[in-house]
């Protein structure tokens, strides 16, 4: 396993392709519609702890973020990046994905598929070290 310790700073440009939901879809059914569009926003989390979320985008499948976040990481092995369409009763989960920091080099610029529909377009910059188990081995981005 290998951990990351440091400065990630990380742009969610945009994502494409996202998919109502069949909870979506089915509620809208009663009101004799099928939503097509989306309200998404993206929540980003280190092992499963949550750091940032992007503004919603209104009526879309197809957001534009342009949105950068920078957070502190201790030991973190797993980037998370979970889109949630937002709702005025309850945000429902649309698509996910996990990266791994041993995935990730020091710059990268990406589009990640997303389960279980979509994919998300991220610019990556680690600052820091990697380590093989908690022992840290020097590892400086730039």
């Amino acid at each position: 396993m290998v951990y990351f310790t440091g400065r990630l700073q990380i742009k969610v440009v945009e994502a494409a392709n996202l998919k109502p939901t069949n909870y979506v879809n089915r509620h809208s059914s009663f009101i004799g519609s099928t939503r097509t569009h989306l309200n998404p926003y993206i929540a980003l989390d280190i092992d499963e702890s949550h750091f940032a979320k992007t503004k919603s985008k209104l009526k879309t499948i197809n957001p534009e973020y342009d949105e950068e976040f920078s957070t502190q990481v201790h030991n973190g092995q797993v980037l998370g990046l979970t889109v949630f369409d937002e709702s005025t009763l309850l945000d429902e989960f649309v698509a996910n994905c996990s990266i791994p920091f041993e995935d990730l080099s020091e710059n990268i610029d990406i589009w990640v598929d997303l389960e279980p529909c979509g994919k998300v377009h991220i610019i990556i910059q680690l600052i820091g070290s990697k380590s093989e188990g908690k022992y840290t081995m020097m590892y400086i981005g730039r």
